[in-house]
């Protein structure tokens, strides 16, 4: 009346856990750095060592990457519609982008002189730090900016 079940046990084998494996680890290692691809500014800080600038001031910078690809790095006094550029970094990628997913942690460090603040007017001004990363996927990540309200005297 009712037909006998046949249960068949799959035996382990070293040959499913190794190709299992194989498997397995690049799709992590590819969905890790395809979150790597489109977030690849991590962190960016912008700090100065007074509000009130004067020869001798630093403004300083730092800058966590996904490590995927190069990021550029601008630092920029801005006053009305006179700008001008104070210092530019390269973050390079890692040597095997893909895989290897170590982020990369950089900082910059500029001193002012007379000669920078004396181009501006006496007034308000901002010290903006933009972090530009590359094309991925066919994607250009917004830039990162932060900007530092500072004084001209």
């Amino acid at each position: 009346m009712f037909a006998p079940r046949l249960i068949h046990r799959k035996r382990f084998s070293p040959l499913n856990g190794v190709l299992t494996v194989a498997v397995i680890v690049p799709m992590i290692l590819g969905a890790l750095s395809s979150y790597r691809a489109v977030v690849q500014v991590r962190s960016l800080h912008l700090r100065a060592s007074e509000t009130i600038l004067h020869g001798g001031s630093t403004v300083g910078v730092k800058v966590v990457t996904s490590g995927r690809t190069p990021v550029d790095v601008g630092v920029e006094l801005v006053q009305g519609l006179h700008s001008d550029t104070l210092a530019t970094l390269k973050i390079r990628s890692n040597s095997e982008p893909v895989l290897d997913p170590r982020s990369r942690t950089d900082s910059l460090s500029v001193t002012l002189t007379t000669a920078m603040i004396a181009r501006f007017q006496k007034g308000p001004a901002v010290v903006r730090v933009t972090a530009n990363g590359r094309r991925q996927f066919l994607r250009l990540p917004p830039p990162e900016v932060r900007t530092l309200s500072v004084e001209i005297p």
